[in-house]
Parts: C-alpha cells; sequence; structure tokens
C-alpha cells in the first residue's frame, strides 16, 4: 500500500475491497502525547470509496475547495512516483518490514553480538543489522518477498 503525505510515520491496513463496499481500515499511530511520552495507538475506521464523481463531490459538499485539495493529494502522489521512477527508485522496501523479516536472524549464530571479539566481529547491533541485510540482499527470493510487502 502505498503512503500519502498525510500517513508519513503511520501503518495503514486495509481490506481488499471494490468500490461499492465498505472497507474497515486499521491505522497504528506512533506519537508523543502532552508528557512526551511515546505512544502507539490502533484506530479502526469505516470508508466508503465514491462510486462516480458526482458520489464524491456530493459528498464531499460540492466545495470546491475541498475537491481541489482531493486532485491535489492525487496529483503530488502521481508526481512523486513519477519522479522515483525517473530516478530509477522503483523497488522501495520499509525499513520497519525489513526489521520484522531480519529478527529471526538476530538469533543465529553467524549475526550473535560479541561484546569483545576479535576485529570484525559483531559488537553493536547496528552492524548486526547491517550484516543481516546483506545477508538478506544477496538472496533474491527473500528480497522478491520484502519488496512484495514492502508495498501492501
Amino acid at each position: 500500500m502505498k503512503q500519502h503525505a498525510a500517513t508519513k510515520g503511520k501503518t495503514i491496513m486495509s481490506q481488499d475491497t471494490s468500490a461499492t463496499t465498505t472497507t474497515t481500515n486499521k491505522v497504528s499511530i506512533s506519537y508523543l502525547d502532552t508528557s512526551l511520552i511515546q505512544r502507539e495507538k490502533d484506530i479502526a475506521y469505516d470508508f466508503v470509496p465514491a462510486t462516480t464523481i458526482e458520489d464524491g463531490m456530493e459528498r464531499m459538499g460540492s466545495d470546491p475547495t475541498k475537491i481541489c485539495a482531493a486532485f491535489n493529494v492525487f496529483l503530488e502522489q502521481e508526481a512523486q512516483e513519477l519522479a522515483l521512477a525517473n530516478a530509477g527508485v522503483t523497488d522501495q522496501i520499509d525499513r520497519k518490514v525489513a526489521l520484522e523479516f531480519a529478527a529471526p536472524f538476530r538469533q543465529d549464530a553467524q549475526f550473535a553480538i560479541v561484546k569483545d571479539g576479535p576485529e570484525g566481529s559483531i559488537n553493536n547491533r547496528g552492524v548486526q543489522t547491517e550484516r543481516i541485510f546483506a545477508f538478506l540482499a544477496a538472496i533474491p527470493p527473500f528480497m522478491a518477498s520484502l519488496v512484495a510487502r514492502s508495498k501492501k
């Protein structure tokens, strides 16, 4: 699934739906509360996509400002996707997805953290993550899976 500017930093998951059915979407957000404590919250909401231009306009109160803003969100997303494609960035992998995928490898002996080991040994989690990513990058089926999961 593609993320829009309004959802940066949020994970959105939705069920597959046709244009005439209600979709229940779940949004996971991470934010700082007024005490500057990191919080996470899962929010669910129902969404019924517009089936025609007239339906969409009616539901937006036929307000030209809202309609223009909706067009601009879409047009900006299209411009960004075109710029990424022109720059050769077509298969992006979401870091969160990659970290979730790498988690089981952290227990493997070849990626063990050795605090006072010989030079070249893994001495912190950042180095461990880099080595796991290098390992995964060399296996095409893993990379195809990461790309596919990042697009959801």
